[in-house]
């Protein structure tokens, strides 16, 4: 018999922020405050951000919070704490205060069963659209089995209504991608649709309510790990950041590159050949 196995898991982590910072002069890295005098003199080839990890103290039998960063120096990297002492690696622990996992595993014919009752309540849900709104399309369907929002198809072309018939998403679109943020309530999330064209671009960005927010001339490809940052890119490719919980550009500076996503806050990009770190509200740490 063939089941199908489902794994759960979530995460709470509580963690101070740092109070110095990578920065870059010439070609080398070192640590900042935040009126970016050094604090540890630029020595590194790289430098990441520090961090609160938790480590063992054999002595006091208990755990104790460090923050540390991760360096590189000729190709060897090492943890250093603030006081730009070497520590060990392999001691430091994350800071997960809470990791609960559980497994939830049916039967092909549960499974089956499960999958039909999610198609009818799709079609129930479809089925209190007016008639009349139904028929100006050649396709509809619940939109990730919402109740609420129905993707739409004519001409091979997709859009986003709601269940009176308002359009939220225009159909001139190749396809639709869902995603989402977190509100300006923590811990709260929210849907945003990615109008995508493969050919001409760009791809045009809207909320849950149908409000246009921008359009992006590169694939959609996110700032954070929580969505709330995405990476946008104008006609001559340059690229911004753009703030989904605040629904503005975290600042009006464009980059060549955007090396990573957004990690404790900090994110390593490049303009002119320099790389330097920005952070989460738009200020760029660079050398004087």
């Amino acid at each position: 018999m063939v089941k199908y196995l489902f794994l759960f898991a979530s995460c709470f982590v509580l963690a101070q922020k740092a109070t110095l910072f990578p920065l870059k002069k010439g070609d080398k890295w070192g640590f900042a405050d935040e009126k970016q005098k050094f604090i540890i003199a630029p020595q590194y080839d790289f430098a990441s951000p520090f961090v609160e990890y938790k480590i063992y103290d054999s002595q006091q039998k208990t755990y104790k919070n460090v923050m540390s960063a991760n360096v590189k120096l000729e190709k060897k990297s090492k943890c250093i704490l603030e006081d730009n002492t070497e520590i060990n690696c392999a001691s430091l622990e994350d800071l997960s205060t809470s990791i609960e996992t559980s497994f939830y595993e049916i039967s092909q014919d549960d499974y089956t069963k499960q999958r039909k009752r999610t198609d009818d309540k799709n079609l129930e849900s479809i089925s209190q659209i007016p008639q009349d709104i139904r028929n100006k399309y050649q396709k509809i369907e619940a939109f990730q089995n919402s109740s609420l929002l129905f993707l739409v198809k004519n001409n091979e072309k997709s859009g986003i209504i709601d269940n009176t018939g308002r359009i939220i998403v225009p159909l001139v679109n190749d396809f639709i991608e869902g995603h989402v943020y977190e509100t300006t309530t923590a811990g709260k999330y929210d849907l945003y649709f990615v109008g995508v064209n493969l050919k001409p671009l760009p791809d045009r960005y809207y909320l849950r309510d149908g409000k246009f927010l921008i359009e992006s001339y590169s694939p959609f490809s996110v700032a954070s790990m929580s969505g709330s940052f995405v990476k946008v890119s104008g006609k001559n490719r340059k690229i911004k950041i753009y703030n989904l919980t605040y629904q503005k550009y975290i600042n009006d500076k464009t980059y060549d590159k955007v090396l990573n996503t957004f990690s404790n806050g900090m994110m390593v990009v490049e303009r002119d050949g320099e790389e330097f770190y920005i952070d989460e509200a738009g200020k760029e740490h660079k050398s004087k």
